[in-house]
């Protein structure tokens, strides 16, 4: 046997450069084969181990190539070659805190490595850290101007970061220095889409195609645009192929999962089913079983659940696996099960980002409020924009009889209403609204509501509504905007406040949509994550919800938290719904529908919206 050795002969030196030449040509496996035969005589070298753990990942054989990295960094553990390549590696296995970890060791033994920053920067990104990833990325940019990798970087965070003119123009420089990068054509599209031009985006997406690119990418970024436009059977074509295509890709499993949902083809068809095919096919991709593991827990299948949690706690454990676990066991009602998860989880892990506001919204379950507010403060202070951490602070806070819910939820000054003026064209709103019905009718073609939404019994548009390039919604869209600034003008100023202080007198789009609910429909209570403003728009009433005598039926509520906390509270305010009215609050701020009993539908539009 040979011995320990980490030193390396001219030779053997000369045959890893050999190997790694046929390691870039493609030629993996004979890569593999002349790396093993430098390390029959050379077994602790790290540039071999290095090597070898390229070509095992390159082949496939992820636990092997995991190996391989750990001796190789036991053998050279400053060196930031391996740390750099170990981390990427990770990332791309679903292990994106590891991966930070590794890539930021790197980093502090050589700053200057440009491709570190680009790998810390979308380690973050998947580990949601916008912020830090947008840092990252600067850094890169700082190191080599105009890099298109690194715009590429830091167009990605500020998409996620809501500054979408910001990446758009990031994006448009990449393109200047390298105007073939399909994969930045289609990032450029994803941006386009999201601020609203729909149509724009499959033209970038065309010149995506135009420069050879053929990604999994590429087609999720084109059957979410072809969602968007209300066209579903071609987004259900598009995800069944990508799937078929790409079945490692995560984002297409979870894109064909929601679109079978609301658009599949009858209630005998399990919508998750082919999800659950692919996780079987792939028992070793746990990104894959994670993603599925959030649609099953959206779609209310705890047990499900956490027969694939128990797997993937078992590879690798982390905090958000234990509060996915808690919430699955909370599902079921057995709140036990769910303390000893948080407090096994707790003991070990702590009360990383995300922990703390679960752990917090099942102190309040189990009657614990002072407690509560202690863990969502956590969450809240680490990230002032968390609007789950505030909901859950706002509840706390009121079961312990904390003045500091109304200073959060002013329910009579922050819950806003007012009428729209009629766009120009329509003499007046009645004219208007009449065309605005027609115009949403028309596009409410689900068979079911969404999956991971809060309505029941009635149906919700596909995609971004505002994304759409028709002359009544983009009328609408305006006269909402104009009405919003006029609304929140009057709005105090408060510098302390989660929600006052983002206050600049205007706001950008994040999310738009209608909804129409038919007899017994409602919103179940609920807040919206993505927001900072949020709102419902009245387009269509039944006669109902006209009638001051009528039990508040059909009308909107703040301040009742969703049932699943098991809390008998009455809602803080309830404001009566007005064919022309808008109302808006902070997003933070839980809401529900009373429901109705109508044969007329109640049909609104809403939208998230941000600070610009």
């Amino acid at each position: 046997m040979a011995q320990p050795r980490t030193m390396l002969t001219p030779g053997e030196a000369a045959a890893l450069n050999h190997a790694f030449t046929l390691l870039q040509q493609g030629q993996a496996q004979a890569a593999l084969a002349s790396v093993g035969k430098v390390l029959a005589h050379a077994r602790d070298a790290a540039p071999a181990l290095h090597l070898h753990a390229l070509c095992q990942r390159d082949l496939g054989d992820f636990e092997g190539a995991a190996k391989s990295f750990e001796r190789a960094l036991k053998s050279a553990p400053a060196d930031p070659n391996i740390l750099n390549n170990y981390g990427a590696f990770l990332r791309r296995i679903g292990k994106p805190g590891e991966a930070a970890e590794k890539l930021a060791a790197a980093l502090n033994i050589d700053p200057t490595r440009i491709d570190s920053w680009i790998n810390l920067a979308a380690a973050q990104m998947e580990l949601r850290d916008y912020k830090a990833a947008r840092a990252a990325s600067a850094r890169a940019l700082a190191l080599q101007p105009g890099d298109p990798r690194a715009l590429l970087a830091l167009a990605s965070a500020q998409r996620e970061l809501g500054e979408l003119e910001e990446a758009e123009h990031s994006l448009r420089q990449a393109l200047q220095r390298d105007p073939g990068a399909g994969v930045v054509w289609t990032a450029l599209g994803v941006v386009r889409r999201l601020i609203g031009d729909v149509e724009d985006s499959l033209a970038c997406y065309a010149q995506a195609r135009a420069c050879g690119y053929q990604t999994p990418e590429l087609l999720d970024a084109e059957a979410s645009a072809w969602l968007d436009l209300g066209e579903t059977q071609k987004a259900l074509s598009g995800a069944r192929a990508l799937t078929e295509t790409a079945p490692a890709y995560v984002p297409g499993h979870v894109l064909l999962g929601h679109v079978l949902w609301e658009h599949g083809a009858g209630a005998e068809n399990d919508p998750l089913a082919p999800f659950a095919r692919a996780v079987a096919a792939q028992p070793q991709h746990h990104a894959l079983r994670a993603a599925f593991v959030n649609l099953l827990l959206e779609a209310k299948r705890p047990q499900e659940a956490i027969e694939h949690l128990r797997v993937l706690r078992a590879a690798g454990d982390s905090a958000a696996l234990a509060a996915a676990q808690a919430g699955a066991h909370e599902l079921m009602g057995e709140r036990a099960a769910a303390s000893a998860v948080f407090d096994q989880a707790l003991a070990r892990m702590g009360a990383p980002q995300g922990m703390g506001v679960a752990y917090a919204q099942h102190l309040i379950r189990v009657g614990r409020p002072d407690e509560a507010v202690r863990y969502a403060l956590l969450d809240a202070e680490r990230d002032r924009e968390n609007q789950l951490a505030w909901a859950t602070l706002s509840l706390a806070w009121r079961l312990a009889e904390d003045p500091r819910e109304h200073w959060l939820c002013d329910y009579e000054r922050f819950v806003l209403a007012g009428e729209i003026t009629p766009p120009e064209g329509y003499g007046d709103l009645q004219s208007f609204i009449a065309a605005l019905t027609q115009t949403l009718v028309a596009m409410h073609t689900a068979q079911h509501e969404p999956v991971n939404q809060s309505l029941r019994g009635g149906t919700q548009t596909t995609g971004g509504l505002f994304g759409r390039k028709h002359p009544v919604i983009a009328a609408a869209r305006d006269a909402l905007r104009a009405c919003v600034q006029r609304l929140i003008a009057a709005l105090p100023k408060d510098g302390a406040h989660p929600f006052l202080s983002r206050n600049t007198g205007d706001i950008r789009f994040t999310g738009s949509w209608s909804v129409r609910l038919k007899s017994a429909g409602k919103h179940v209570n609920h807040f919206h994550p993505q927001g900072w403003l949020s709102s419902a728009f009245y387009v269509e009433l039944p006669p109902s919800v006209a009638r001051a005598d009528s039990g508040h039926s059909g009308w909107i509520q703040f301040g009742q938290p969703p049932e699943d906390f098991g809390l008998q509270l009455a809602p803080r305010r309830v404001v009566q719904p007005a064919v022309g009215r808008l109302v808006l609050f902070p997003s933070y701020m839980w809401h529900g529908t009373i429901p109705f009993a109508d044969a007329a539908p109640r049909m609104t539009m809403a939208f998230d919206a941000k600070p610009k």
